[in-house]
């Protein structure tokens, strides 16, 4: 008598998923059967995936809207993400305990109240040397007019 691994217990399958842990790992294993699929999307196996590179507003906004995605933490923005009071919106709702802004955006069109509450509700802000010393200080500059 032989088992298939699909035919292992929900069970045992979380069990062998909450291992990879990466983000691009899960992914993967979302497209190999429907029965992985379906044990793959638990959001539970997300919330301790490492960042999780946002690269653009769509993306932002599918990724959001996702089941597996609804307890990730750590997003990373990219430097196609625009800061629009929609998309911070997006972020506030989602509790996130930490973000990395990679690239310069265009900080003077963000509104200022919704970028200090994003910012203010984190654990961690990373800005990564991508960012120039510019950047950083409209950033802050911003940030500083709001209060």
């Amino acid at each position: 008598m032989s088992i298939q691994i699909d035919d292992l217990p929900a069970e045992l399958k979380q069990a062998i998923l909450i291992h990879l842990g990466d983000w691009d790992d899960l992914s993967s294993m979302c497209l190999v059967s429907k029965c992985w699929k379906k044990e793959a999307e638990e959001p539970k196996l997300w919330e301790n995936s490492r960042w999780v590179h946002i690269s653009s507003d769509l993306e932002l906004k599918t990724m959001l809207n996702m089941k597996r995605c609804q307890n990730l933490k750590h997003f990373a923005i990219g430097e196609k993400v625009s800061l629009t009071e929609s998309n911070l919106n997006l972020l506030i709702n989602r509790n996130l305990e930490s973000i990395k802004l990679s690239w310069c955006y265009d900080i003077s069109s963000a509104p200022s109240d919704l970028l200090t509450t994003l910012l203010a509700g984190l654990q961690t802000i990373k800005l990564t040397s991508q960012m120039t010393d510019s950047c950083k200080v409209k950033l802050f500059t911003k940030l500083r007019a709001s209060n």
